[in-house]
């Protein structure tokens, strides 16, 4: 059977219209009827039944429209399938250019195919069920619920309330979205690539692949996307006021996952590439598995919390508004690193490398088995590093306020690296101030600008580079002493002080040669009727001299009760003879002597060419007249100094250890260290030190200048009664001699602006060329405390009181002053000098005073010594306090240190040691051949 409603036809019923689906097929098309044409319509019911329905006109129900078929085809431009409510069941349902309309809910089962190239709509629910959806306009229902085994959506799905889908796989290729909320979940995968998918509620994603290059997927309310395996969201965009994404990996390159308020993130491992940013307006989690590389941006504008169990690397930025928690297995991070106004917590169960900056806007927390800094860690308020290990800094480590640095073994700070803290600093094994191993400061800087710094090791190493020190050859002087006559000799067989010219350099000896044969040139001493001469004049040589011509003031004598000698002059004058020239000069000099007191005048006064005048020199010792006297002893009777050479070598830095390190507080210093070696450095504090150590190294370098000393004399051989120059007297080498000069001192210092205390077994304070110093600032400071107590220590004449020693500390520090030798007899230095007077001190620590002329034996622990000419002596060491004043009585109180020195060494009166042997060289009676013995 068959209905064929033609066109321009209708077929209406004014209530129900029932259309038997006995007929085999139904044609409606448009014929001119009663009612409106090419119209099925029913003010009621309407119910088809057939195997196949073909439609291009319109078919409708005031009420319910039923319609059961096979197959179901309607097209037309302005045809529709259209009820109060529409049920559609069939195997395959093709609309074209058609609306399919229910005023309120519609039902579509189909069991095989559904092609919608219209208008599919419903105004309150739509229930969509089929095999496969081709959706390539639109479908439209305030609720929406589609189930199929596969979608291809590339029209718009869309509810104005909420949209469900449920599928086997869903292929977007335009836009599926809801005005609350919105659920896909598909069996296998979603493929949205270049498309939409938006809710303005929450959004549920669930697939075994998310596909959403170059897409979107937006929820303006929470967003809960759980993906199996894989999201791809290359060039995509997904977003949401809040969202929990699970996931077993994310391809992430150029994308954005962004959340207004929180985002979870929960995956095996995260490769965020460049150009990418993955964010949240509110807390950030990050949960993964296996590893995490970002190689993009990684932000949170409230608290992060960034977890894996494996390692963490980080090649661009990872930022906290908030409290930022990272865990992981090892950190590598290249580039930036930032919490926010909570604290920042990094807990790593391997080790941490830092390339970059590590930064927090509160408190920064990091821990890890070793840490290695080549970049910033930098802490608005605290800092606290833990290791089980070793804390490497080749950087910058910082503190707005307190630092503590937790190290299980070693802390090395490299060259030019800083640990600064702006308050307090504490650097220790744990919080308990258990002692690390060992902190190396090499070349670099640990500081804090106002608060204290707490050390607690076994070892620290304040150091430089170390000092490679060569030797070269520099110029060598030849320098010709020529003397005058003497004038007597003493009856205690020490050889007297001649008058001498002196030319120093190659040019000074070629100018003195010159005048050497002038008349008149030098002064001759004369001992022959001394008196008359100067009063009246006499005749020398054939040449009358005026008495003022004569020198009587040259006639002095001179004690000498250091050296137990006596020196006498004689008169002398200025030789005006035609010998002048030929004249020879005598002496019994030291070498040594002559030569060290050519380099004081000529370095004082320059050479003065135009005569060998130097001006007067005096002091408690001895004087130098109009010209120069010297010392020269031990040289064989009758002996002539005619020449010596100098050949000098100076050390030079091979390299040159610019860079100190520096241990310095801005408050207090605290050292609880076991053994503390300071090289070519800094240790300070603006307020106190204190030491609780077994052992101090404060060590410097020195560079020096080696001059050996070689040169002839004339040597009496034979009828020694004679003073002047006879065949006699015959040639003799001087034995050479080297002495050395400092060129300079290569500093270490221990110094503070308040005291220096605590506790020191063993202080070695520059035992490396001695240049060192260990001082306070300001350089004398008063301390009293209940351990030492020297009630008195006075002089007169030389006679020194010494009452009451009390002594309870580890270590002593000695201070004398002129004409005052000091003995120590300690752990490593073994030292005798007693002159006069003598005080003997045992204890464990001694404080000493002493004055002019005194020897001072101090037995202790360790030693440090200095003495100064007639001056005020401060010593600053750790462990105690001595003075010593001349002429003055001096109290001291004290347990601490204050100790100043640039050039810890004991100055005393000046003594030549002789470079002869006592025994001259013997000769025989023929000056040309003779044979040494020796005696």
């Amino acid at each position: 059977m068959k209905l064929d409603n033609q066109t321009d036809s209708s077929i209406v019923a004014g209530n129900n219209l029932n259309i038997k689906k006995s007929l085999d097929s139904i044609d409606n098309t448009k014929t001119n009827l009663i009612t409106n044409a090419g119209t099925l319509h029913a003010n009621n019911n309407q119910s088809i039944f057939a195997n196949t329905l073909n439609n291009s006109g319109d078919i409708t129900a005031t009420n319910e429209l039923n319609i059961t078929a096979t197959n179901i085809t309607t097209t037309g431009a302005n045809t529709k399938i259209s009820a109060n409510n529409t049920n559609i069941t069939t195997n395959n349902l093709s609309i074209t250019d058609t609306a399919l309309l229910a005023v309120n809910n519609m039902i579509l089962s189909i069991s095989n195919l559904f092609t919608n190239r219209g208008t599919t709509q419903s105004n309150q629910a739509l229930t969509l069920s089929a095999k496969t959806l081709d959706n390539q306009q639109y479908i439209i229902a305030n609720n929406a619920t589609l189930t199929t085994e596969d979608i291809t959506n590339s029209g718009t799905i869309h509810a104005k309330n909420n949209l469900t889908i449920a599928t086997n796989n869903l292929d977007n290729n335009n836009q599926i979205s809801s005005d609350n909320t919105l659920s896909i979940t598909s069996v296998n995968d979603i493929d949205n690539q270049n498309s939409k998918i938006i809710a303005l509620g929450d959004i549920t994603i669930k697939a075994n692949n998310f596909n959403n290059q170059n897409a979107k997927l937006i929820a303006y309310g929470a967003s809960n996307v759980d993906i199996e395996q894989n999201i791809d969201n290359t060039n995509g965009d997904i977003s949401a006021k809040s969202m929990i994404l699970d996931t077993d990996s994310i391809d992430v390159n150029n994308s954005k996952i962004y959340a207004n308020k929180d985002l979870k993130i929960i995956i095996p491992h995260l490769n965020n590439t460049v150009g990418s940013n993955i964010g949240s307006g509110g807390d950030l989690t990050i949960d993964a598995k296996d590893y995490i590389t970002n190689n993009a941006e990684l932000t949170a504008n409230g608290n992060f919390d960034l977890i894996t169990q494996g390692d963490l690397t980080n090649n661009n930025l990872i930022s906290s508004e908030g409290a930022l928690t990272i865990n992981a297995d090892n950190l590598t991070n290249n580039k930036t690193i930032s919490g926010g106004t909570g604290n920042s917590n990094i807990n790593i169960t391997g080790d941490v490398i830092n390339h970059s900056r590590i930064s927090s806007k509160e408190n920064l927390n990091v821990t890890a088995q070793n840490i290695t800094n080549n970049g910033f860690f930098n802490a608005a308020q605290d800092l606290t590093l833990t290791t089980s290990n070793n804390l490497t800094n080749n950087q910058t480590l910082f503190s707005g306020n307190d630092m503590k640095l937790y190290v299980a073994n070693e802390l090395n700070n490299t060259e030019d690296a800083n640990i600064f803290a702006f308050n307090n600093l504490t650097i220790a094994k744990d919080a308990d101030n258990n002692k690390t191993n060992k902190v190396i400061n090499d070349k670099a800087t640990i500081q804090t600008y106002q608060g204290d710094i707490d050390v607690y090791a076994k070892s620290l190493e304040n150091k430089a580079k170390q000092a490679q020190i060569g030797t070269t050859d520099a110029v060598s002087s030849s320098i010709t002493l020529y003397y005058g006559y003497y004038g007597a000799s003493d009856v205690k067989t020490k050889w007297g002080k001649p008058i001498a010219s002196l030319a120093y350099t190659d040019q000074a000896i070629a100018l003195a040669k010159i005048k050497q044969i002038e008349k008149g040139n030098y002064y001759n001493i004369y001992t022959t009727n001394e008196n008359i001469c100067v009063n009246d004049g006499c005749t020398i040589n054939g040449i009358f001299y005026d008495k003022s011509e004569i020198n009587a003031s040259s006639r002095v004598v001179k004690g000498d009760t250091i050296f137990d000698t006596y020196t006498v002059y004689s008169y002398s004058y200025k030789d005006r003879s035609n010998q002048a020239d030929s004249l020879v000069k005598h002496t019994s000099y030291t070498t040594d002597a002559v030569i060290e007191e050519l380099d004081k005048y000529y370095e004082k006064y320059g050479l003065n060419v135009a005569s060998s005048h130097i001006p007067e020199e005096r002091n408690d010792e001895y004087t130098i007249p109009a010209y120069t006297i010297y010392y020269f002893t031990d040289v064989p009777k009758h002996g002539i100094i005619q020449q010596a050479t100098v050949n000098i070598k100076e050390d030079y830095l091979i390299n040159q250890p610019e860079k100190k390190a520096q241990l310095s507080s801005g408050g207090n210093l605290n050292i609880n260290v076991d053994k503390i070696d300071n090289y070519l450095s800094e240790i300070s504090a603006r307020n106190d030190i204190n030491f609780n150590s077994n052992e101090v190294n404060n060590v410097g370098d020195r560079l020096y200048r080696y001059n050996k000393k070689t040169g002839q004399y004339y040597y009496c051989y034979h009828n020694c009664s004679s003073w002047i120059y006879s065949p006699d007297y015959t040639w003799a080498d001087l034995p050479s001699s080297t002495s050395r000069e400092v060129l300079r001192i290569l500093p270490s210092t221990i110094q503070a602006g308040g005291s220096i205390t605590g506790n020191i077994n063993n202080l070695n304070n520059g035992n490396i060329n001695s240049g060192v110093s260990v001082s306070t600032i300001p350089s004398q400071t008063q301390t009293t405390t209940t351990t030492a107590n020297t009630q008195s220590i006075a002089q007169q004449n030389n006679n020194v009181n010494v009452q009451t020693v009390t002594t309870q500390t580890q270590t002593t520090n000695t201070q004398a002053v002129t004409n005052t030798a000091i003995n120590t007899q300690t752990q490593t230095t073994n030292q005798k000098a007693v002159t006069k007077d003598e005080v003997n001190t045992q204890t464990q620590t001694t404080n000493t005073q002493a004055v002019t002329n005194t020897a001072i034996n101090t037995q202790t622990q360790t030693t440090n010594q200095k003495a100064v000419t007639k001056d005020k002596v401060n010593t600053q060491t750790q462990t105690t306090d001595t003075q010593a004043v001349a002429n003055n009585k001096v109290d001291t109180q004290t347990q601490t240190t204050n100790t100043q020195s640039t050039n810890p060494t004991i100055v005393t009166k000046p003594h030549y040691p002789s470079l002869y042997p006592l025994a001259p060289q013997v000769y025989s009676s023929n000056p040309k051949t003779h044979k040494q013995t020796t005696s």
